[in-house]
Order: structure tokens, then sequence, then C-alpha cells
């Protein structure tokens, strides 16, 4: 359930984070790194792609890991 007291779907999530104080996103090969500063200490979550990854350049393009698939743009 939420905070305000609805059905979340499958897989959703809800935290209160008390003592926030700072955050930081940065781009991964495989996604993004998030760090969340409170009073009682950091959070990170490492947030990867299932079918992308980023270039040395830094643009993220479509992967797929099952052979024979074409992408369709």
């Amino acid at each position: 359930m939420t905070k305000e007291g609805g059905i979340m779907a499958k897989g959703d999530s809800y935290h209160d984070i008390p003592g926030y104080i700072r955050h930081w996103i940065s781009d991964t090969p495989e996604g993004h790194k998030i760090i969340i500063l409170t009073e009682a200490g950091k959070m990170e979550f490492n947030c990867k792609w299932s079918n992308r990854k980023r270039e040395a350049g830094g643009r993220v393009i479509e992967t797929t890991s099952e052979p024979g698939v074409k992408l369709v743009k």
C-alpha cells in the first residue's frame, strides 16, 4: 500500500527518506547511480538497463542479448 492508502502495482515501491540532505545522480555505462545523503548516512542505488548501454562518448544505444533479434526504429 502507498502512504495515501492506495494499492500499488506489483514491483512498485514507496519510501520515505527522513533526514534527507542532498542527492547526486551520475551516468554509468549500464545506467545511472543515485546517491542520497541523509542524517543517518548514505544510500546508493545502482540502476541498470536490461536492454541498453552507454557508448564511450556517452550516447545511449539499445542492445539485445537474443541472437537474431533485429531492433526496429
